[in-house]
């Protein structure tokens, strides 16, 4: 009888143990869910903003995409060029800026019937999207300078980062559009996300990992300019 009332309290024994652990399990998912839902939102209310304010571009652009249906690419370049001779057709001046690590198209927010290129770019675009420019707050009419990227969400993928920062990087459109202030804020978003995804695994942050570098890759102070002419 002793054996048998000792057995059951041998059997029990890690039972009550799993249920604690458990326990542990339901409260961290709990605080991981309430965690990533408050910065989930915080980062929906960004990206919103955006799209909000150049809503005619973005519909444009996925009017594109759609014409494209199954248009495979050989590489990123052939995707950025197509993307960009489609945006002249419909009447958007097109620059491709080609920096240290990336190229990607800067376009006027609106449609341009002039040919020239005096009358398309009032504002050379090299005058624009560096890093620590005071000056970029200022440009928000319909004739503003707009960053357009397919290939932007792929910089923020980092291999072996946290579930909550690749939910976070999911939000991210396929083909980002946006000013230089957005580039920029969301750069720090899910730069600073990055960090802590680093730090919560003890690690160090790589210097090609933060703020500074990542928003380099647009926000560029040397870069070479090639409008896209019309055809």
């Amino acid at each position: 009888m002793h054996d048998d009332n000792g057995g059951g309290r041998d059997r029990h024994t890690p039972t009550l143990q799993f249920d604690i652990e458990a326990d542990d399990d339901v409260l961290s998912m709990r605080d991981f869910n309430k965690r990533y839902s408050s910065k989930r939102n915080r980062f929906s209310t960004i990206l919103s903003s955006v799209r909000d304010k150049l809503n005619k571009v973005y519909a444009c652009v996925e009017e594109i995409t759609l014409r494209s249906g199954d248009r495979n690419y050989n590489d990123q370049k052939d995707c950025v060029e197509y993307l960009a001779r489609s945006l002249v057709k419909r009447g958007y001046p097109v620059f491709l800026r080609t920096g240290p690590l990336h190229t990607f198209i800067v376009a006027r927010a609106s449609p341009c019937m002039h040919h020239t290129e005096k009358d398309m770019w009032p504002t050379r675009p090299a005058a624009l999207f560096k890093q620590n420019d005071e000056s970029r707050d200022s440009h928000t009419s319909k004739d503003h300078l707009i960053i357009i990227d397919p290939c932007f969400k792929d910089h923020f993928h980092v291999g072996g980062s946290s579930e909550e920062y690749k939910q976070l990087v999911h939000l991210l459109p396929d083909i980002f559009i946006g000013t230089a202030e957005d580039v920029d804020s969301v750069a720090k978003f899910l730069c600073n996300e990055v960090a802590i995804s680093f730090a919560y695994m003890g690690l160090p942050c790589p210097h090609w990992r933060t703020y500074r570098s990542l928003v380099g890759r647009w926000l560029v102070n040397e870069a070479v300019d090639r409008m896209v002419e019309p055809s």
